[in-house]
């Protein structure tokens, strides 16, 4: 049996879902079928029947496999239920990708402004504004302080690859997005976490927490943008959540069928139910409310989305439950785990 919905607007078929084969309706129903025409109004004659209209979608059942219309409506309701769940399941994701929109576009526009400010500031800006040679007067202004026209410098960088990073989230968290094989670049996978790591250097510094990367030679096949974005994400979360002067280690397991990535730190403390929702949109856990950090609850939805993109899973577990009680907070030692395929390993 078929189930067919239908775009009255453009009498094409949008979905199809035939029971054979997996018996997951809502998977089957993510994958599109465009090329399928269907002639409104007969779909009787084809062997269809209306099951159920909603806006201006309609959903069609074949019945030709079944013993009568009875029959038919029975099989249509239950999977008429599946649609609807599905096209739920979409309007989340896109209620989802429009606050991290909101968000990404909100964090850019300060973050440029706050660049423009700074380097106002720092070239003075009324008196270049009206000064006749400007690359002479900036080359004075940078050559009577050179520390901290090095420092502007340094400043400026990070602050772009703020940037960057919410503009790879507002181009690859759109719903259907895929990534296909010229999307994909071999890069060094160390390189992708000193990266990372780069942005929240003085952030962990601030807080005394350490950060040892193991040496990794290993070479990797993806997306660099995302890869990039996706350990930033995790490496944010450690600012926020680890034990201020703790200590994060970052090794690498080289397995049989895939490259495991593990960053062991002292992280707040989830109940087994937290651990299960922690990648999960808007979740934050009652020991990351009591942190001072601020937080949307989609870092990690985010991260897990863009790993996700290039065939990559990530968890957090815990390792020990013994836990240290700091400022009214429990953290206990905590794992994050990225495994890479081995069809994703180059050398």
């Amino acid at each position: 049996m078929n189930v067919v919905v239908v775009d009255n607007t453009i009498s094409k078929v949008i979905f199809h879902f035939s029971e054979e084969g997996d018996k997951d309706a809502l998977e089957k129903l993510s994958t599109f079928v465009t090329s399928d025409q269907f002639i409104e109004g007969k779909h009787e004659k084809l062997g269809y029947i209306a099951a159920k209209v909603r806006g201006n979608k309609t959903f069609y059942v074949n019945y030709r496999d079944v013993r009568n219309r009875k029959a038919a409506n029975y099989r249509a309701k239950i999977f008429v239920r599946a649609i609807s769940d599905f096209f739920s399941y979409r309007k989340h994701e896109d209620d989802i990708y429009e606050s991290i929109f909101d968000f990404a576009f909100h964090n850019s526009r300060n973050i440029h402004h706050a660049i423009l400010g700074s380097l106002r500031k720092f070239v003075r800006w009324d008196e270049y504004l009206h000064s006749s040679d400007k690359v002479a007067f900036a080359s004075e202004v940078l050559a009577s302080n050179p520390y901290a026209s090095s420092r502007q410098l340094v400043t400026v960088l990070k602050s772009l690859e703020q940037v960057d990073f919410e503009y790879d989230v507002i181009d690859f968290l759109r719903p259907d997005v895929e990534l296909e094989d010229k999307d994909f670049t071999n890069t060094r996978l160390h390189t992708l976490l000193m990266l990372a790591f780069y942005v929240f250097e003085k952030d962990f510094n601030d807080r005394g927490i350490r950060v040892k990367i193991d040496p990794c030679n290993h070479i990797i096949r993806g997306n660099f943008f995302t890869l990039r974005s996706a350990f930033m994400l995790l490496f944010e979360n450690c600012v926020k959540y680890c034990m201020q002067g703790s200590e994060i280690k970052i090794d690498f397991a080289d397995l049989a069928n895939l490259l495991k990535v593990d960053i062991e730190m002292m992280s707040i403390v989830n109940s087994d139910s937290e651990l299960s929702k922690v990648f999960m949109p808007h979740f934050r856990s009652k020991n990351a409310n009591k942190c001072s950090a601020m937080g949307t609850g989609l870092g990690l939805y985010i991260a897990h989305k863009l790993f996700d993109l290039n065939g990559i899973t990530v968890d957090l577990r815990c390792l020990d439950k013994r836990n240290t009680t700091t400022d009214n907070i429990d953290y206990c030692h905590n794992i994050f785990i990225v495994d890479i395929p081995r069809d994703r390993v180059v050398s």
